[in-house]
């Protein structure tokens, strides 16, 4: 039985039965290293638009946003100003206040048409719903101090490792979901190869399952890079993926050699 290197499925999953036919012989382990450095691959375009719209976020917030913002200091629980007078800050020119920075206690209460954020002298109000408000004390807090250099700084920090915050995190999740998917795919090829009466077990049916994925896993992801849905293709991929399974079955118990 010819062996097949780690990126044959690339190409050879979209046609070749013989390649099936291997991937059932003496696939195993591979199977699973071949899905995790798939799954790497092909979020790197998906990680490359978290890059660019965390990018635009962030100078969204520095230009916009921070610049609102005054010079802050916590000392002993209490916030000072530059001045005795209340800061507002919008999203855009025109909106209402989305965050009120008061120190004079003269904005008391966030009425449904108030901030959704109210900094007073010694709380921090944040109205989640029109029913929900939480407050919280700041007389724990001993020393604090908030700038526009600071504020640059953090956003710059948030925004270059925050991705790699998550690659682990949307990886694993990727992963684990593709292997719940192709074990419920060798539950059902058990079901077939009894029916054929084929020999054919578990692990090479969890094989065959992982390995053909990959037609569907990268038209995914050509069309996320290109921003490109259509309706039921979450459904539409699902069945693309089960019937190149069958194709990887009828392959791998073809009785005929290459």
């Amino acid at each position: 039985m010819k062996e097949y290197s780690l990126g044959s499925p690339l190409w050879r999953s979209w046609y070749d039965a013989a390649f099936y036919r291997s991937v059932a012989s003496v696939w195993r382990a591979k199977a699973v290293l071949y899905l995790a450095v798939l799954l790497i691959g092909l979020s790197i375009p998906g990680l490359v638009k978290i890059q660019v719209s965390l990018h635009a976020g962030m100078k969204f917030f520095r230009q916009k946003i921070a610049a609102q913002i005054p010079d802050m200091t916590i000392v002993k629980g209490e916030v000072h100003t530059p001045e005795e007078k209340p800061y507002v800050v919008r999203l855009k020119p025109g909106d209402e206040p989305f965050i009120v920075i008061d120190t004079t206690g003269k904005t008391q209460l966030l009425s449904s048409s108030g901030p959704s954020i109210l900094v007073t002298r010694s709380q921090i109000l944040m109205r989640k719903s029109v029913t929900e408000t939480r407050i919280y004390d700041l007389s724990n807090v001993r020393f604090f101090s908030i700038d526009q250099e600071r504020l640059d700084a953090w956003t710059q920090k948030l925004e270059k490792w925050l991705p790699v915050f998550l690659f682990p995190f949307i990886e694993g999740f990727w992963f684990v979901s593709r292997i719940l998917t192709a074990v419920f795919f060798a539950l059902v090829g058990l079901v077939l190869v009894a029916w054929l009466e084929a020999e054919l077990h578990f692990a090479a049916l969890l094989s065959l399952a992982i390995v053909s994925m990959t037609p569907s896993l990268i038209l995914q992801t050509v069309l996320e890079a290109g921003s490109k849905h259509f309706p039921y293709q979450g459904l539409f991929f699902f069945a693309l993926s089960f019937g190149y399974f069958l194709f990887a079955v009828n392959a791998a118990t073809d009785k005929m050699v290459e």
